[in-house]
């Protein structure tokens, strides 16, 4: 066949990490993240048109999550709990090239532990467990960061859908 078409459908995750101190805004990291199974079979859930699957997996809360591990050989579990959106998402561009939607968190401040955590992680409401994550970022930018009793931390998660 002379006249196939092949097109490359490609997911790229940017994480922006700030801190807000007495409302002024600070990035600490823009990262790229990686998807997880958890993700693409969402993605596919919308594709083939089974919303009501979909819904139910749709990425809505973050964890951070401290993947070290234990003298015992064991990982660390999470550190924070689940975050829920802050809003709803919301898709920040659509043109034919790619389309992306922004997820927003705020992490209270009572989360925020220097040194407790070295990865946020994005799941959906139906996770079953720690590593049934939809998107993850590595964030050990943040390890030395002071978090104040007044600050909290934004997680800004864009995920871009590109051609």
């Amino acid at each position: 066949m002379k006249n196939t078409a092949t097109n490359m459908l490609g997911y790229t995750g940017i994480v922006t990490l700030s801190q807000y101190i007495n409302g002024k805004q600070f990035i600490l990291a823009k990262v790229h993240n990686k998807g997880g199974e958890a993700l693409f079979n969402f993605l596919a859930d919308c594709l083939s048109g089974d919303f009501e699957t979909a819904s139910k997996n749709m990425p809505i809360k973050i964890s951070l999550i401290n993947k070290s591990i234990r003298e015992d050989g064991e990982p660390v579990s999470d550190t924070s709990g689940y975050v829920r959106l802050r809003t709803a998402p919301v898709k920040v561009k659509a043109d034919s090239e790619s389309s992306t939607v922004r997820y927003s968190f705020i992490v209270p401040q009572e989360y925020l532990h220097s040194g407790d955590f070295n990865c946020v992680r994005l799941y959906a409401d139906s996770a079953q467990g720690i590593d049934d994550f939809a998107a993850e970022v590595d964030a050990d930018e943040l390890q030395n960061v002071a978090f104040t009793a007044s600050s909290v931390l934004v997680v800004d998660w864009e995920l871009i859908i590109s051609n």
